[in-house]
């Protein structure tokens, strides 16, 4: 996915609150500019001193109509963190069905395909099906929209909004025969008045919030378009120059406001959906690592780093992990830069490929077992393993029995070492565990 793909939906959400700090201000500045209206009511501007009487004037449309379409947001398309996972590795087919974590946009090069092919042929009720029957895959089509996605959601934005604005408008003025005038909310009476609007607006809101799928479609059927048209416009010398031109202005500090926007973000979001969000950028970066074989670039490797010991467990949902019965499980081997582990899973066993890393813990018996299987055989590690009783983060654990087998051949090995882990992160579906050594580990809880 390119990189303009994994900004597109950011880069919508961050055109809408562009569009609304930009116009919100309009309505403001709009004159009265029609006839007056005979009928006199308890809202809008006094004519004279106090007076309790107050003549209507008619105002602009297009004041209400912006500031009614500016308080609808953008629901659907809250900016993710999540970041496209590379091609899976062919040794991972036999692993076991894992809890998805925060992993919604996860769509198959095949089902993209699909999805596009759709798109440009204009089979929208096939579109409409497959949609319905796979929600999430569209998502996967909006993030590689990129720029052109961002172009289509904004003509989407204003026709979408410049037909219900007009349509609620007129529809208020046949009903009362007035307007509705955003400027009452600006004047230091008149409470009245500001509660009528302040309940129009709210009734515009809600009435336009289901039909947010409705701005979605509408932008990706577009999409396909938009971007043939602007490739058309790309070939011509002067837009040329004149993109050269605004990318080197723009681009810094377009990256700027989207990298301050994505910070800010995981700070204000709730925790559970900041961890969410950070699982999940974690588990790309495992997943580019190929679970810790193919070594991360410096960048890649100091956020992962941020994740697994800053930010998640800022978010640990317990004191006490290690004495939790959420440690108890079944829990596959996403990623660690423990070398043993990774020299075997990226050489195998005596020519037998590796296949899965996966660990079984039951806190109460006191056992966890660490496994490395292999396409015919398996490396099996027991020990024996006690909470810390002076730190609820840690546990002590002892080897107690070693086997491998190869094939057929089964050959018992003497357990040597001991020692202590502790879990940087806990809860429903993620483990971060470091050990005595220093080494990481990320996994994640296997569904029975």
């Amino acid at each position: 996915m390119s990189q303009s793909g994994q900004g597109g939906a950011s880069l919508i959400c961050s055109f809408h609150y562009f569009l609304v700090s930009t116009l919100s201000s309009i309505p403001i500045m709009v004159a009265s500019s029609s006839s007056e209206l005979s009928a006199r009511r308890r809202i809008l501007t006094p004519e004279r001193g106090l007076s309790t009487t107050y003549r209507r004037r008619s105002a602009c449309p297009l004041g209400p109509l912006i500031t009614l379409a500016i308080l609808c947001p953008a629901s659907s398309l809250l900016p993710t963190a999540a970041r496209p996972r590379s091609a899976p590795s062919p040794l991972r087919a036999s692993r076991r069905r894992e809890v998805s974590i925060a992993e919604p946009y996860d769509n198959d090069a095949a089902t993209l395909a699909e999805l596009t092919e759709l798109l440009e042929e204009k089979r929208v009720v096939q579109l409409l099906r497959r949609g319905m029957q796979e929600p999430k895959s569209l998502i996967g089509l909006l993030r590689g929209a990129g720029a052109y996605g961002v172009i289509a959601f904004a003509l989407v934005y204003v026709v979408f909004y410049g037909t219900a604005g007009t349509l609620a408008e007129l529809s208020y003025h046949c009903l009362s025969g007035g307007w509705v005038d955003p400027r009452m909310l600006l004047l230091e009476d008149g409470a009245d008045g500001k509660a009528e609007t302040l309940a129009l607006l709210a009734a515009f809101y809600l009435a336009c919030k289901p039909f947010a799928p409705l701005k979605l479609g509408g932008a990706l059927l577009i999409t396909p378009d938009v971007e043939r048209f602007v490739s058309q416009q790309k070939q011509r010398p002067a837009i040329v120059a004149l993109g050269e031109a605004v990318r080197a202005v723009v681009g810094p500090a377009t990256a700027a406001v989207e990298s301050a926007g994505a910070a800010v973000y995981r700070k204000v979001a709730p925790a559970r959906l900041r961890a969410a969000i950070l699982k999940s950028e974690l588990l790309s970066l495992a997943e580019k690592a190929e679970a810790g074989v193919v070594p991360l670039g410096r960048a890649d490797r100091s956020r992962l780093d941020e994740i697994a010991l800053v930010e998640l467990p800022a978010l640990r949902p317990m004191a006490e992990p290690a004495r939790s019965d959420l440690f108890t499980g079944e829990w596959e081997l996403r990623w660690t830069d423990e070398l043993e582990i990774n020299f075997v899973v990226e050489r195998g066993l005596f020519g037998l490929p590796w296949t899965r890393t996966y660990q079984t813990i039951d806190v109460r018996c006191g056992r966890l077992e660490n496994v490395i299987e292999f396409d015919g055989g398996e490396l099996r590690v027991g020990s024996s393993i006690v909470p810390d009783p002076t730190d609820g983060a840690r546990f002590n654990f002892v080897f107690d029995e070693c086997t491998l087998r190869w094939r057929e051949i089964s050959v018992p090995l003497p357990p040597v070492g001991r020692g202590w882990g502790e879990l940087l992160y806990l809860d429903e579906e993620m483990r971060i565990q470091r050990d005595i050594r220093g080494d990481l580990l990320v996994a994640t809880r296997v569904l029975a």
